[in-house]
């Protein structure tokens, strides 16, 4: 039986942390990779991922004028990010929606057997809803900033 791993991508500027730790796993365990990153449709919350993480010729789409093409931005630059530490054969997936019941609703559809998520203090009520409401794994990743040197 394979395993299959599901990254929870956030599009934080600690995301290559996840990134590896999903990368060690899958490599020990032979297992697939998955990357979901969910796109709160909410229009604040879409600017403000827009804004920090993203380039900025997507700052166009803070509105979500045109939300298909976000998200094959989206896709772009988690493919790039996921290329320095998981395979070309990761599935990379980018949907709309709120961000624990899509990534459920995700989870019923592409079953995995393990969930790596990255945690900082502002994603808390997040993380409790999923672990509370998930019977999968959750490899939970502390997101600690680099030091300036």
């Amino acid at each position: 039986m394979s395993t299959s791993i599901l990254v929870a991508s956030d599009l934080g500027p600690y995301n290559e942390q996840v990134m590896l730790q999903a990368s060690l796993f899958a490599s020990e365990h032979e297992a697939s990779v998955r990357i979901l990153h969910v796109i709160n449709p909410d229009k604040a919350v879409a600017g403000l991922v827009v804004g920090n993480y993203l380039s900025s010729q997507l700052d166009q789409y803070s509105a979500i004028d045109d939300l298909e093409r976000m998200v094959e931005e989206v896709k772009d630059h988690i493919t790039g990010v996921a290329q320095d530490y998981l395979s070309n054969d990761s599935k990379i997936d980018v949907k709309v929606g709120d961000v624990v019941p899509t990534l459920l609703r995700y989870i019923d559809q592409q079953p995995s057997d393990l969930i790596v998520i990255g945690y900082s203090n502002t994603d808390q009520a997040n993380l409790i809803q999923l672990l509370s409401s998930t019977r999968v794994p959750v490899l939970v990743v502390p997101i600690v900033p680099t030091p300036i040197q």
